[in-house]
């Protein structure tokens, strides 16, 4: 079996830390490493007052799907497009945040019209 020094890398970042790569080598984990980053991600935010209630399946699957539909931003960071998801899926909670008011300004006017729409909200 050959394993690079770089994929041992990114594994090792994505067990122990908080998604803190971009979307070409979230696809070059296997997806049990991709869930454990999730997990990570969303513990760290627990130990922040973040709650998230869907699973890191659930997420690691947005982010493969997100990553498939739109190629040209590979190099978009793994970070930002699952708070993106979170948001969008209104799962984001932590005291003295309003959900509607933090999908608005993460997403702007139009892509938040079109997600509470989505949600049929």
């Amino acid at each position: 079996m050959c394993f690079s020094f770089a994929a041992s890398a990114v594994w090792a970042q994505a067990a122990e830390k908080p998604v803190q790569f971009t979307g070409k080598e979230w696809l070059s984990l296997k997806k049990a490493d991709r869930v454990k980053s999730i997990t990570t991600s969303i513990r760290t935010g627990k130990e922040r007052g973040i709650v998230i209630k869907k699973s890191p399946q659930f997420y690691s699957a947005k982010i493969d799907a997100f990553y498939e539909a739109h190629p040209d931003l590979i190099n978009e960071s793994v970070a930002s497009v699952l708070k993106t998801a979170i948001v969008m899926e209104y799962d984001w909670e932590q005291e003295g945040v309003d959900k509607d008011a933090l999908a608005k300004k993460l997403l702007g006017e139009e892509l938040y019209a079109k997600n509470k729409s989505r949600l049929g909200k």
